[in-house]
């Protein structure tokens, strides 16, 4: 049996055999770049990994994780190929196509801009007129979207974190809103020099899911274990704890 036919009848048998004892692995895929939630070179595949391997471990089941790009391990758990991909926010595209978890964890995003050249940016109502960068797989965070509806601020789409890193040190964008530890993460990656500012201008968060394609069988009822077994997890503290410890293994 082929590796790719493997992980797809994988995927399929356990979520179609949910609660059955003989259900024991289960494949999901994620990305790399996502500092520092998922990336095969953390400890751990990164936070959000041990997270889903944590709630996994204690539903019984020994998760297979694969690292692939994301637009691809996307697109190959949408069909079926892996039980389902991690970490997404909500958007209502992605709705229609997947069933999603309960939140995992959340981030808040931050707004980076050009300290030389942008640095009195402060608040939400100065990015009027401004182009924001936004990744390929980010959505527009809520706080600017009726900006954004309206024309008040321009989008850069179509290319990666990194990407927007340069756009933005090459002045070629006025911002790029994104979590703070990515976005230092990756503006280090572009420059070392201290270039940039981070300003948090919303109290808003985005939710970060493990989501299921809607064409698997029993994604529902399998999630509803999921669930179950992830809210208990938090009231127990124990992804408290594995949160401080994480970020304390990172400074």
């Amino acid at each position: 049996m082929g590796k790719v036919l493997a992980r797809w009848f994988v995927g399929l048998v356990f979520l179609s055999s949910v609660g059955a004892a003989q259900a024991q692995t289960v494949s999901l895929v994620t990305g790399n770049n996502y500092y520092p939630y998922s990336d095969e070179r953390l400890d751990g595949g990164g936070i959000a990994t041990i997270y889903v391997k944590t709630v996994l471990e204690a539903m019984g089941v020994t998760p297979e994780f694969v690292f692939a790009d994301w637009e691809e391990g996307y697109q190959a758990a949408l069909v079926g190929q892996y039980a389902g991909t991690f970490p997404y926010i909500h958007t209502e595209e992605r709705e229609e196509l997947f069933h999603y978890s309960d939140p995992i964890f959340s981030v808040r995003p931050h707004i980076f801009t050009a300290a030389r050249e942008f640095g009195g940016i402060g608040e939400v109502d100065s990015l009027r007129g401004a182009t924001l960068c936004v990744p390929n797989g980010w959505g527009v965070d809520g706080f600017l979207q009726d900006m954004v509806d309206s024309g008040e601020i321009t989008l850069l789409t179509g290319t990666n974190v990194i990407g927007c890193f340069r756009a933005l040190l090459n002045l070629q964008v006025h911002a790029v809103s994104i979590d703070r530890r990515l976005g230092t993460a990756a503006a280090i990656a572009v420059d070392e020099r201290y270039w940039y500012i981070a300003a948090r201008m919303s109290d808003e968060s985005n939710p970060h899911h493990l989501i299921i394609s809607r064409n698997v069988p029993n994604a529902e009822e399998w999630l509803d274990q999921f669930n179950a077994t992830l809210g208990r997890l938090q009231e127990e503290g124990v992804m408290y704890n594995l949160t401080a410890q994480y970020f304390e293994n990172l400074q």
